[in-house]
Formats: C-alpha cells, sequence, structure tokens
C-alpha cells in the first residue's frame, strides 16, 4: 500500500471542533452555577428580610425584658390586680374549681394515689398496694383513718369498733344509728406498720 492510500483512508480526528464544544460546554455550565446562586442569594435575601421584619413585629413583643415600656408595665400591673381581684371575690361570674370528695382526700392526700382502689360509685370496697414496699403509706392510728374515712366503706355505717387486732391487720365492725353490725373492714399491715390492703368483708 502507498503512502497516497494509506493517507486517503485515514480520517483526522475533529480535535479542534472538540476542544470548542468543550470550551462552550463549561462556559454554559459556569452560567448556570452563577445564575442559580445569584438566584438563591436573592431569595435568602428576601426571607431574611421577611423574617427580620415580622420578628420586629411580633417577635420582640411587649414583655420582651430587655426594653419593658412604661405602657406595658401599666398592663401587667393591671393584669395583677385583676388576678387579685378576682381571687377574693365569691359571686364572680365564671367557673370556680369543684371541692375535692371525701373519696379523693383519701386516694389522693392520705394514700398518696400510690394504691389502686376498687370502688361501686362512691363507696370504697378495697384499697391494694403495690408489690414496692417503699410506696406503701404508714398508717399510724388505724382507728383515726376509720373514723375519717367510714362514709366510704358504707354510707349508712355512723360508728365503728375494733373487734380483732393483730401485729399485721386490724378488723372493725361498722355500725348504723341503731348499733347494729351492718358491714366490716379489715386493714392489713406489713412488717414496717404500712397499709398492704384494705377492703369491706
Amino acid at each position: 500500500m502507498s503512502k497516497q492510500d494509506k493517507d486517503g483512508n485515514i480520517l483526522e480526528f475533529p480535535s479542534n471542533r472538540m476542544i470548542r464544544q468543550k470550551s462552550m460546554q463549561r462556559t454554559q455550565e459556569k452560567k448556570a452555577v452563577l445564575g442559580l446562586s445569584v438566584l438563591g442569594l436573592f431569595v435568602f435575601t428576601v426571607a431574611a428580610n421577611q423574617w427580620i421584619s415580622d420578628f420586629n413585629k411580633f417577635g420582640a413583643g411587649s414583655r420582651n425584658v430587655a426594653s419593658i415600656q412604661m405602657d406595658n408595665k401599666q398592663a401587667i400591673l393591671k393584669e395583677h390586680l385583676l388576678a387579685k381581684e378576682i381571687a377574693t371575690q365569691e359571686n364572680i361570674v365564671g367557673f370556680k374549681s369543684q371541692e375535692p370528695s371525701l373519696k379523693d382526700e383519701m386516694i389522693f392526700s392520705s394514700l398518696e394515689g400510690k394504691y389502686r382502689v376498687k370502688s361501686d360509685q362512691q363507696r370504697v370496697l378495697a384499697v391494694q398496694s403495690e408489690d414496692d414496699s417503699e410506696s406503701r403509706i404508714e398508717i399510724a392510728d388505724g382507728e383515726l383513718f376509720v373514723k375519717k374515712y367510714i362514709s366510704l366503706f358504707n354510707d349508712k355505717a355512723v360508728h365503728f369498733k375494733l373487734s380483732n387486732r393483730s401485729d399485721v391487720s386490724e378488723v372493725y365492725e361498722l355500725l348504723d344509728q341503731k348499733g347494729m353490725v351492718i358491714d366490716r373492714l379489715q386493714l392489713d399491715k406489713d412488717s414496717a406498720g404500712k397499709l398492704t390492703q384494705l377492703k369491706v368483708l
């Protein structure tokens, strides 16, 4: 094969054209990145200005500690005076809190809410402690406890008497107005004198 044939069969690779295309492509990419950057900066600036504007209107609020004004001090003083006035008035229009019932007092005050309670409406049938002895309550005087809450165990009971006592248990008879036994109540305690359970027999 002659040199002429050889040269006639070879196609020249268009390197100059490829360099120009790559250069144009890089230029377009730079323009796109620059355009997106400018757009992002614009959006961020608008958002930041809006946030600062909203903060100046609402965020710096009337009760900002660093810059409290006289008008706001007067408003706060008026609120305090109004609260005191409402607290001292008995017949003010509105809702007043309901007094806790005797049952609530026993469960949440004397027993500190640490016992499971089985009840039938307002009548308490049983009180059971959890297994954890740390959470049990000491009942120093069982008779005083029964006297205070006797109506919870039987609403017809007005008197009681201790019928049986041991180191771990006390049994009381609940009596009606005529002195008749209408129920029996048992208080069980652990070795430390803390109430483990109470039940109407």
